[in-house]
C-alpha cells in the first residue's frame, strides 16, 4: 500500500473511483517527492455505508512530527 520513498516534502494524492457492479467505493493511493511524477501504490476497497470522509495522520514512530501544509480536493464534472 505504500507510495514512493518519503522526503522533507512529500505529497500525496487520492483517486477515487466508485464501483457500482460491487457498490464499493474504490481508493487509490499515490506519493510524489517533486508534486509531478507520482508513484502508484495500494488501492483499498470499501463497502459504501454513506459519503467518504478524508482523515490524514502521520506515523513515522517515537519523536518524528508531520505537518499539513493543504488539503484539496476536487472532482471532474460529467458530460
Amino acid at each position: 500500500m505504500f507510495g514512493g520513498p518519503p522526503a522533507a516534502t512529500t505529497w500525496l494524492r487520492l483517486e477515487y473511483h466508485y464501483d457500482a457492479e460491487h457498490q464499493e467505493h474504490d481508493v487509490r493511493m499515490a506519493s510524489s517527492t517533486d508534486g509531478t511524477n507520482w508513484t502508484w501504490g495500494g488501492s483499498w476497497s470499501l463497502p459504501v455505508k454513506g459519503k467518504l470522509r478524508i482523515g490524514l495522520v502521520s506515523f513515522g514512530g517515537t519523536g518524528a512530527t508531520g505537518s499539513f501544509d493543504y488539503v484539496r480536493t476536487y472532482g471532474l464534472v460529467s458530460q
